[in-house]
């Protein structure tokens, strides 16, 4: 059973329940539908806390960003939208704004803290040594500024939904389940794209006037010289050019081919776990990959709820491999190509249709 309360009291009469939570938000967000009676109030106001739960499973905590009652002559309704309370992480900067010879997971554990938050360490990511020379503008939000302070080691900050922060170094754990077409899924949408991906990928270091300094990275999937140029800001070697090349080949990768998947449900199985971002999940759906199949990054998770026709989740699914921080420091590669995928997702259909294009 979904149940929401406000300032710790139970709150009735909502009709629908929206939750996101992704790995690129930093904080979830909810919104609340409710038909009131007699054109009432609903018991919350701005700032209220909320926290929504499932069978007393806290799945978010948070304060209300806004409220809109509203009257028509076909009724009435009110709506709530809030984030979780690491929300003034996002919008605020931070007091200490100078970080020098800490730890990134020193300066995690400093920012949570002032806004009250809990700071759960370090899940997969390379600490290192502390940063020497690490300080931010009075004007930067704290998240900016963990951001900034998580491209030194590749790594990002992750809320849970309830107000805790971890740094994740991208060690992803296993669904419980498999998604598969005639068993648990309910709807399926790809988006299989080349608008955004380019042959070449080259990153200019700003700070060789000469244009001298540069790295460039190919993807063999695309056949026509596409080229994709852009100046790296930082104080760059020809290392951290082919970092970010090589960052930006993969990502566009990642986010050209993705799936959406509908299941029913905020739970993964029956007294499983609630489905989250940051899972590994293999989809076996033919209808949207012609059969081929493969395991896909939890990257977004939409959770639902109406009264009129239940709960579901819808996943958002992208290539695991790909789907990491942008760079922040010098790393040396051998070689420079972008990672091609393991199979290709077309080649089935095209067998199936008769096609020759590639």
């Amino acid at each position: 059973m979904i149940s929401v309360l406000c300032n710790g009291a139970r709150m009735r009469g909502f009709s629908s329940v929206h939750i996101t939570r992704a790995l690129d938000q930093f904080c979830a967000s909810y919104s609340i539908q409710a038909i009131p009676e007699n054109g009432a109030w609903l018991p919350t106001f701005p700032e209220d806390g909320i926290e929504i739960c499932l069978d007393n499973t806290p799945v978010v905590k948070g304060y209300n960003d806004e409220c809109h009652p509203s009257f028509s002559a076909s009724g009435c309704s009110f709506s709530v939208r809030g984030r979780e309370i690491t929300k003034d992480i996002v919008d605020c900067p931070p007091e200490m704004v100078n970080f020098e010879n800490k730890k990134i997971d020193e300066i995690a554990r400093i920012i949570c803290s002032e806004f009250n938050v809990i700071f759960d360490g370090a899940n997969g990511a390379d600490i290192g040594a502390p940063l020497q020379k690490f300080s931010v503008g009075v004007d930067m939000m704290a998240y900016d500024a963990l951001i900034e302070a998580c491209k030194q080691r590749r790594c990002i900050p992750v809320s849970n939904g309830v107000g805790h922060v971890r740094l994740d170094g991208g060690r992803y754990g296993s669904a419980q389940v498999d998604l598969v077409q005639g068993k648990n899924v309910l709807q399926a949408d790809g988006y299989f794209s080349t608008k955004n991906r380019y042959k070449v990928y080259r990153v200019v270091a700003s700070n060789d006037y000469s244009g001298k300094t540069f790295a460039e990275v190919t993807d063999d999937d695309v056949n026509r010289q596409r080229r994709w140029v852009m100046v790296d800001e930082r104080w760059s070697t020809k290392e951290c050019c082919e970092d970010r090349a090589m960052w930006e080949a993969k990502h566009q990768q990642a986010v050209s081919n993705t799936m959406t998947v509908v299941v029913s449900g905020w739970r993964q199985k029956p007294n499983g776990n609630l489905w989250e971002p940051g899972l590994i999940v293999r989809a076996d759906i033919p209808a949207i990959d012609g059969g081929a199949g493969g395991e896909y990054l939890v990257n977004k998770v939409d959770l639902r709820f109406d009264s009129s026709s239940g709960s579901s989740a819808l996943l958002s699914l992208v290539d695991p491999n790909c789907y990491s921080p942008v760079p922040g420091f010098p790393v040396a590669k051998k070689k420079v190509k972008a990672t091609k995928a393991k199979t290709d997702i077309w080649d089935s259909i095209r067998k199936q249709t008769g096609s020759k294009l590639k």
